[in-house]
C-alpha cells in the first residue's frame, strides 16, 4: 500500500459522496434555465460523465502522461486504437447498464 494510493483512494470516497449533492445542483440549474424542464435518468448520466472527465483529463496527463507516451509507442497505432476504442465502448456500457440497474 503506498501514500499515493491511500491520497487517491480518499479523493474517490470524497467525490463519490458528493456527486448526489453536485447532481442535484445540476438538476436545478437546468430546470431554472429551461423554465420548468426537468432532466431524465439518461441526461443527467450524460452531463455528469462529460463533466468529470473533462476535469479528470488534466490529472490524466500530469501522472500517467509518460505511460501513455510509451504504451503509444509500443502498439502499432492501429491496435492502440481498436484497444482504446474496446475499452471505452465498455466502460459506458458498464456505466449505463449501471445507472439503469440502480435507478
Amino acid at each position: 500500500m503506498s501514500t499515493w494510493g491511500v491520497v487517491l483512494a480518499m479523493i474517490s470516497n470524497v467525490c463519490f459522496s458528493c456527486r448526489p449533492y453536485f447532481t442535484q445542483r445540476l438538476q436545478t440549474n437546468y430546470t431554472k434555465s429551461k423554465k420548468g424542464g426537468t432532466m431524465d435518468d439518461v441526461v443527467v448520466f450524460f452531463y455528469v460523465s462529460i463533466i468529470a472527465s473533462t476535469f479528470i483529463f488534466p490529472f490524466v496527463l500530469c501522472i500517467e502522461g509518460s505511460y501513455i507516451h510509451a504504451s503509444f509507442v509500443s502498439y502499432s497505432s492501429s491496435s492502440y486504437g481498436s484497444d482504446v476504442l474496446k475499452s471505452s465502448l465498455t466502460f459506458a456500457i458498464y456505466q449505463f447498464s449501471q445507472l439503469k440497474v440502480m435507478s
